[in-house]
């Protein structure tokens, strides 16, 4: 976190960053203080007899609150510069600020139907149920591959290679391609369908959209990438849940009970839940079966 100028703060919160500036620190220093004590305790600084840096303590933390009001950061625990130097926090934070933050995300997304239980069978299937279609258009947009010039994550933008359609999204400046098996061409005499499985089997994130009863193994699907699959069952609400490899900690959001969604709050859970694992892991052996 730094301040400078009339940007008050810099700092990272659910994998966005954000810019406070110091106008809009200064707002909400205002509104808490007239919310009462126990909102302006939130604000208040460890004791210092440099005004100074006690007002740069209240607006650093009035910025947080800016983005997170639910915050409580009377848990939280402020370091001197000093502090920070000795320990070598400082060059820590440094490093990290340095480290290249992607922009770019590709998930996989794959139909079973009632009765399927091999990826053969899976990558085989073409085209999109309107339970399917109805998911897609919730969590991203369709677009034309031929000539589209944004993240297609490796997709054919010119020849129709990869099909002609497939979906898209964009969220706080993040580009999202999804995969579609469905949507890529079929190869009739190819039973494993290399082409579908060239992109989603590289993909480490990919969502199953079951329709009907099928039970899905993930062992069933040969990939040294795939770590975590989100299953989606169509009901009135839209079920969620979620296979990780055992090498994957569990990562937020939290998916609540019963796991239910409404149109409102998917498409949000469901960009951060797939977002949360975007680095390549150990082949996957075993697996955590539910979150």
């Amino acid at each position: 976190m730094k301040a400078c100028c009339n940007i008050v703060l810099l700092f990272e919160y659910e994998q966005a960053r954000y810019t406070v500036l110091e106008s809009k620190a200064k707002e909400t220093l205002s509104q808490s203080i007239k919310q009462g004590a126990n909102r302006r305790s939130l604000l208040l600084p460890l004791l210092s007899k440099n005004y100074d840096d006690n007002n740069t303590r209240r607006l650093m933390r009035a910025a947080i609150l800016s983005v997170c009001p639910t915050l409580d950061l009377r848990s939280f625990k402020e370091l001197s510069s000093e502090t920070t130097i000795t320990t070598g926090f400082e060059n820590d934070l440094i490093k990290y600020d340095e480290l290249q933050i992607p922009r770019h995300y590709k998930f996989g997304v794959l139909s079973i139907k009632s009765g399927q239980t091999t990826e053969e069978s899976w990558f085989s299937n073409t085209g999109l149920s309107k339970d399917l279609e109805d998911f897609l258009n919730i969590i991203g947009n369709k677009v034309e591959l031929k000539g589209y010039k944004g993240y297609a994550a490796g997709l054919d933008t010119k020849t129709g290679e990869s099909g002609e359609h497939t979906y898209i999204s964009k969220w706080k400046g993040y580009d999202i391609t999804f995969h579609v098996s469905a949507l890529m061409p079929l190869k009739v005499n190819d039973k494993q369908q290399v082409l579908r499985k060239s992109h989603i089997g590289n993909d480490i994130v990919c969502i199953i959209f079951v329709e009907g009863n099928q039970q899905f193994n993930p062992k069933a699907i040969q990939s040294q990438f795939l770590h975590v699959y989100i299953i989606i069952r169509p009901e009135s609400s839209v079920r969620i849940e979620v296979i990780r490899h055992k090498s994957v900690s569990q990562f937020g959001p939290s998916i609540p009970m019963p796991p239910l969604f409404n149109d409102q709050d998917l498409k949000r859970f469901f960009t951060l839940k797939c977002k949360g694992k975007k680095s390549r892991l150990q082949p996957p052996q075993s697996y955590n079966m539910l979150e």
